[in-house]
């Protein structure tokens, strides 16, 4: 009997014939079998691909090893020479045969090579790792060797269990409270220094008898552009005891005694030529019109008050009105839009010298700067004006006159760090608005004095008074 090689081209002759000499027939003329059709040879790129190889389904075929003899009647027989059983007829399994697979390693994607494998589609391209390594190694490249702890990429550290949150995140917090703790420190030794080296204002000379604990009242004043006229004038209280703080506008047109061209409270402090002599004009006016002279005063003018705004990082405020008003004389330009806003030194300086758009003239100006000045104290004192120390001794040294000492000054800052001072009442002097002047009504002027900004433990009378009618 001959075998032949599967992957040879069989002869249907020779077959025939050696299958008739194993059955003992005659060799004649033999059935003509059908060619099985051949495999179309398929492209290939560049790698030697594996030969076909035909599969034999063990269901279905006899011989599971695959050693098959083909009889000529549709028998299959087992190779083996030993065999003498019989065979029933079966019908051969049809051979699988497996498509050409070609072993490539993919070349990097955007490469000339890359793009070559992608317009051959004539075979299945299979991946493949680089030579001297097996198909699921990983070279150190892939993982290099690390000591300690695993150190994940930047962007996944602490997304899977929260380990790398919990060594980085105290690190801020404990940035962020070294901050804290070293401003509270910084207010603690301001608020200790102001404690320690703070004098309370006090008018020594009064004949008014003793007074309240902790209680102190100080004229606030501004100049206008010529520097001659006080046309912002507030009386500051401050009560340390209660923790309470109060804020009296008088209004500048207030009718006094005096001999000025115009007897207006704010011509007091022009009328003697300013400075010092023109402040203690002006304290004297003050007590005949509220029956006590203030603890001291603060004088500051324009240039002063655009310095001390902008110094602050301005003031957020409501503005009441549209507000337009231009004077060529005295190069002055007043442009402001109503509604929230923060205002800088030059605008905040056209909001307190306005006055032409409103119904009440003076008045109405008057209690748009005292509602200023509150917004700004409420802003400005707390804890990140420590910060601003440096920034204010040099405003103070330059644009305030004032008979307050620093230690006075202390004191005042201390009353402002223990209160709050959103709580501040803002009043205006009581009285009625003429054609050229404000004339202060007594008996209305003592009681608010007495409720708010009386020093004294006695009460102030209206024959303490010297009010112009």
């Amino acid at each position: 009997m001959r075998l032949y090689n599967s992957d040879e081209e069989l002869d249907i002759d020779l077959l025939l014939r050696d299958a008739k000499e194993l059955i003992g027939q005659d060799v004649q003329s033999p059935p003509t079998l059908p060619r099985k059709p051949t495999q179309p040879t398929q492209p290939t790129l560049s790698a030697p691909s594996m030969p076909v190889t035909r599969q034999i389904d063990s269901r279905t075929h006899p011989n599971p090893t695959g050693g098959d003899v083909y009889d000529g009647e549709g028998r299959y027989q087992w190779n083996q020479p030993d065999f003498t059983g019989q065979y029933d007829p079966v019908t051969p399994s049809r051979e699988k045969v497996t498509q050409p697979v070609r072993i490539v390693h993919i070349p990097q994607e955007g490469s000339m090579d890359h793009k070559q494998a992608e317009t051959d589609n004539g075979q299945r391209i299979v991946s493949a790792p680089p030579r001297g390594r097996a198909p699921n190694a990983t070279s150190k490249r892939d993982n290099p060797p690390t000591k300690g702890r695993v150190r994940k990429p930047k962007g996944e550290r602490g997304k899977e269990d929260g380990e790398h949150m919990e060594e980085n995140q105290p690190r801020k917090k404990k940035k962020g409270k070294k901050i804290i703790v070293t401003l509270l420190l910084l207010c603690l030794v301001c608020y200790g220094g102001f404690q320690l080296f703070s004098t309370q204002p006090v008018y020594e000379q009064s004949p008014l008898g003793p007074r309240k604990d902790d209680f102190s009242t100080i004229l606030l004043a501004g100049t206008d552009a010529d520097g001659l006229r006080t046309d912002t004038m507030m009386l500051l209280s401050v009560d340390k005891k209660k923790g309470e703080a109060s804020l009296i506008s008088i209004p500048r047109d207030t009718y006094v005694y005096g001999d000025y061209n115009v007897p207006k409270l704010n011509g007091a402090y022009g009328w003697v030529g300013g400075g010092e002599d023109g402040m203690e004009e002006l304290m004297r006016q003050v007590t005949n019109c509220i029956g006590l002279r203030p603890d001291g005063y603060v004088l500051v003018d324009l240039d002063g008050f655009i310095a001390l705004v902008d110094a602050m990082g301005g003031v957020e405020f409501d503005v009441p009105v549209d507000m337009y008003y231009q004077d060529p004389d005295q190069n002055l330009t007043i442009d402001l839009k109503a509604g929230k806003q923060r205002l800088n030194g030059e605008q905040a300086m056209g909001l307190v010298r306005f006055r032409s758009g409103y119904a009440m003239a003076d008045l109405e100006r008057v209690n748009v700067q005292r509602d200023f000045v509150s917004a700004a104290a409420n802003e400005w004192l707390g804890v990140s004006t420590v910060l601003k120390v440096p920034s204010l001794l040099s405003w103070y040294g330059e644009y305030v006159l004032t008979d307050l000492s620093v230690s006075n000054f202390s004191w005042l800052a201390s009353g402002f760090l223990s209160m709050d001072f959103s709580t501040i009442q803002t009043l205006t002097l009581p009285g009625t608005a003429g054609y050229a002047y404000y004339s202060l009504n007594p008996y209305d002027v003592v009681e608010m004095v007495n409720a708010h900004c009386n020093p004294y433990e006695a009460d102030i009378t209206v024959d303490q008074l010297s009010i112009r009618n």
